[in-house]
């Protein structure tokens, strides 16, 4: 018998899943509940998923914040520095012009 099928005969299931039909593992929060996903409403991160309480505003003592989709972030920061490697080796290669073209004189 599958672990799936496992996991729905008992009840329990091992996973949350969202309007999107996509499966997330569970998470409990510092206060013991399983966190529930929520989303950014507001600027700068409008759109961004994270872990949260789920009694959060009334309890504003739990904290609990985790971003849902890490691998997301790290590839929009590793194509920030891919683009900012570009720039710098334009920038070195007119440097290296100036500095032939300073030769010259």
């Amino acid at each position: 018998m599958s672990a799936k099928r496992q996991s729905s005969q008992s009840g329990r299931s091992p996973s949350s899943s969202n309007s999107r039909r996509e499966v997330h593992p569970k998470i409990k929060c510092s206060c013991g509940n399983d966190a529930v996903i929520r989303t950014v409403k507001n600027c700068p991160n409008m759109g961004m998923r994270f872990y949260g309480c789920p009694l959060w505003p009334i309890n504003t003592q739990c904290e609990m914040f985790k971003r849902l989709n890490t691998s997301n972030c790290m590839e929009d920061m590793q194509m920030q520095i891919f683009e900012k490697d570009i720039i710098i080796c334009e920038m070195e290669k007119e440097q290296k012009m100036r500095d032939e073209k300073i030769k010259k004189l």
